[in-house]
């Protein structure tokens, strides 16, 4: 490992992970947890041809944005990334690292400005984490390698899910896990839930009851634990309930170890409430909801069209959905398990409206293919990455579309992702 010093650099940029960018002679060096306009001092740990990266040792200059980060294991552990960042300059950053992407990737000159919606709560806001058991402790990543950083609680997760880690770390006292294991964490904010989701690969000292009974006493909100499956072979419910309630717009969902759903419940309703906003008034008759999950926004949205086709290729969430649909009695919400691109392509043409929601790599090429052959006159893109969003983006410009709306929902406070709505529309057939 390199390990020169750079005794001075001056910090001109961010990356699109939050890393200050700055320039030794002209050459580029990445310093993660540093901010535009800073003096520091710093130790290369890699130099590459084009760019090298550093790790901050001192601060020379300080930026009026940087704080104290509110966690006292940051920055070591990889959770988060601009703890050092205030926040109203963590949204601000967002908010150009989402332009610039349209405007380098996407190709797009022509724009409108997002709307910016930042979060109430910029801590302990998430309803689910994974953590990585090694030794005798149970945690995060670090930044620098596959090693687990120790902690006594995150302040991104609810009081909650840290006091569940605190109870499974004392269940492994006193031995040494070996590397690879891990468990899940997952909480209802509706309904003050937790199910505790364990790998298969975890071994537990003494039987189960005595891991219930020391869990459930600490941590009443934990309404199930459940063992996954290995390889093809089915989990197993080892007590109480498989699934937790949580409530989105007028519905409630009930999730399951591997069922989708946004990590964030309070602004996962301002995604919902620009999305609606997006649909009322456009009087669509057909909507096909494609990487739907359980149906969350199709479900939702289903008053505003004739019909909703929702299609996703997890059965556990296409089971949900239908459940959902059934329970509220709702005739004119479709759901369809499969992958997206070969389910899409067999369903009606007379789509006016294409809901997407894809993982963060993005959507299949094939969909764009699709939404041309059904001659779709409107998309509503729902993104978790900047990059692969304007590179659809830039997919979709040359067929005829261009986008008419774009809000930012901060989903992920301390961290460098972004989730945005898009509202993309024909011109031009």
């Amino acid at each position: 490992m390199v390990e020169e010093i750079i005794p001075e650099i001056t910090i001109k940029d961010l990356g699109h992970d939050g890393r200050g960018v700055g320039k030794l002679n002209g050459y580029t060096v990445f310093i993660a947890g540093t901010l535009p306009g800073e003096r520091v001092r710093a130790r290369f740990t890699k130099r590459k041809k084009k760019f090298g990266e550093a790790i901050l040792e001192e601060v020379l200059d300080a930026s009026p944005q940087r704080r104290i980060p509110p966690c006292p294991v940051y920055p070591a552990c990889g959770g988060c990334q601009i703890q050092h960042m205030k926040y109203p300059f963590q949204v601000e950053f967002k908010r150009d690292r989402l332009v610039q992407a349209i405007y380098r990737i996407g190709e797009a000159e022509d724009f409108p400005p997002p709307g910016v919606y930042a979060a109430k709560k910029e801590l302990n806001y998430r309803n689910k984490a994974t953590y990585h058991l090694q030794g005798n402790n149970a945690g995060f990543f670090s930044r620098q390698s596959r090693r687990i950083v120790p902690h006594k609680k995150c302040e991104l997760l609810t009081p909650q899910a840290n006091l569940i880690k605190e109870g499974v770390e004392e269940l492994f006292k006193g031995r040494k896990l070996r590397d690879g294991k891990k468990f899940t964490v997952r909480t209802s904010f509706s309904h003050n839930q937790s199910l505790l989701i364990l790998d298969a690969a975890v071994k537990t000292q003494g039987g189960w009851e005595q891991i219930i009974t020391h869990l459930n006493q600490e941590n009443p909100e934990l309404v199930g634990i459940f063992l996954q499956g290995k390889g093809k072979k089915p989990g197993r419910l080892i007590w109480g309930k498989s699934k937790v309630e949580e409530k989105m717009g007028r519905y409630s969902f009930q999730l399951g170890p591997e069922t989708f759903f946004q990590v964030n419940p309070e602004q996962r309703e301002v995604l919902l409430n620009k999305t609606r906003e997006i649909v009322q008034g456009m009087g669509l008759k057909k909507i096909a909801d494609l990487y739907a999950g359980a149906g969350v926004f199709g479900i939702n949205l289903a008053e505003y069209a004739e019909e909703v086709m929702a299609v996703e290729i997890s059965r556990e969430a296409v089971n949900e959905g239908k459940r959902v649909v059934k329970e509220n009695g709702m005739d004119n919400i479709q759901f369809y398990q499969g992958e997206v691109e070969r389910v899409f392509a067999k369903l009606p043409r007379d789509i006016d409206c294409v809901l997407l929601d894809p993982p963060r790599e993005g959507c299949h090429p094939h969909v764009w293919q699709i939404i041309e052959e059904k001659n779709v006159d409107n998309i509503i893109y729902i993104s978790c990455n900047p990059a692969t969003l304007a590179r659809d983006i830039a997919e979709l410009q040359p067929r005829g579309f261009r986008v008419e709306r774009m809000d930012l929902v901060d989903m992920f406070p301390q961290t460098y992702h972004v989730e945005t709505v898009v509202l993309m529309s024909r011109v031009q057939k």
